[in-house]
């Protein structure tokens, strides 16, 4: 048996969870309205605002991914640092492994707004 006490952090390691919920829900927002701007764009009759209001739904849709990345990246960063700190008291030392998969499912969704992202843009580059 161990003397060693649980760890007192001096933040509140719910709070990062919370942080990264909260940058999750935005980076689906985000996304959507930039799905709904480029799919609004098509009843534009004139073609060149077409292609400007798409291009803005592109480029939302750009930011969207690196709001995502940057989210994640920085909430792996935390789940990183619970893992590699010995003693981490109960119950953030059993929920380290699911923050791991919110993760992984947070790089999932990026890759598939990334992917349909591409798929837009080089669509509009044909057409044009």
């Amino acid at each position: 048996m161990s003397n060693m006490q649980p760890v007192k952090f001096a933040h509140n390691p719910q709070t990062f969870v919370n942080g990264f919920i909260s940058g999750q829900r935005n980076m689906f927002l985000i996304s959507s309205i930039s799905v709904g701007i480029i799919g609004f764009a098509d009843s534009f009759i004139n073609k060149q605002y077409n292609l400007l209001v798409k291009s803005v739904g592109v480029i939302i849709l750009l930011f969207s991914i690196v709001y995502g990345f940057s989210i994640t990246e920085g909430f792996s960063e935390y789940v990183n640092f619970i893992r590699h700190t010995p003693k981490v008291p109960e119950p953030y030392s059993s929920l380290k492994f699911a923050w791991q998969k919110w993760i992984y499912l947070s790089y999932v969704y990026i890759s598939i707004i990334t992917i349909l992202g591409s798929i837009v843009f080089f669509r509009k580059i044909k057409t044009n």
